[in-house]
């Protein structure tokens, strides 16, 4: 169950991990992940803030790396698709950079 914290957590170190291994290939992600954290810390900030702050940052990525399933991440996947980006499910699939 996603919703159930120790699920989101997993989540969390999850892709903190693979964010850390596509810096490593030489690439610079964008892992929405870890924005959220600012969310949590401030009232003012809401889902649509991030939502749209994660769209912006989307529509200039050349790719998306498809970690595990949630609702955010299930909704980028249909985004990148629709945008035509590469779609990564598997951090072996990503070559190092020039």
């Amino acid at each position: 169950d996603y919703t159930s914290f120790e699920n989101r957590q997993k989540n969390v170190e999850r892709l903190d991990e693979v964010t850390k291994q596509i810096i490593l290939k030489g690439h610079t992600p964008y892992n929405p992940v870890g924005m959220l954290r600012y969310f949590d810390d401030d009232v003012r900030l809401r889902k649509e803030h991030f939502v749209a702050v994660s769209d912006d940052l989307l529509s200039v990525c050349d790719a998306l790396m498809y970690v595990c399933g949630s609702p955010g991440a299930d909704r980028e996947y249909e985004i990148a698709k629709e945008q035509g980006k590469i779609i990564y499910y598997s951090i072996d699939e990503i070559s190092y950079a020039d």
